[in-house]
């Protein structure tokens, strides 16, 4: 991207800027390797140094977090599961409760009539 924006005639001269000289190309291609070494660094360190450390802190934060707030699977499955299919939901609950549902939840009539 940075290439096209530079060499191309229209495009720089759209921008008003001029063509990069050596020292600029070679200050770029400095600070795109630091970044990508940096990053690299981050990378490998992550896992092994600061998660050993960060995983204890995270693990007691979900645990004191409110179920409507939690990333856990756990706390999300019911929830999805009711918007997926309301009336199995409901079904489940009607036969924990020991009720039956009328005949329009299972048929999925609308007129009301059970």
């Amino acid at each position: 991207m940075q290439v096209f924006f530079v060499c191309t005639p229209k495009v720089n001269e759209f921008f008003n800027m001029d063509i990069l000289v050596g020292t600029q190309w070679a200050r770029a291609a400095v600070c795109i390797v630091i970044v990508f070494v940096v990053v690299e660094i981050e990378k490998a360190l992550v896992d092994p140094v600061l998660m050993p450390v960060i995983r204890p802190v995270l693990t007691w934060l979900e645990n004191h977090t409110p179920s409507w707030l939690s990333v856990q699977p756990r706390a999300l499955l019911g929830p999805v599961r009711r918007c997926i299919n309301p009336v199995a939901g409901g079904r489940r609950k009607a036969q924990k409760a020991g009720k039956s549902l009328s005949g329009r939840h299972r048929q999925g009539n609308d007129t009301g009539a059970e």
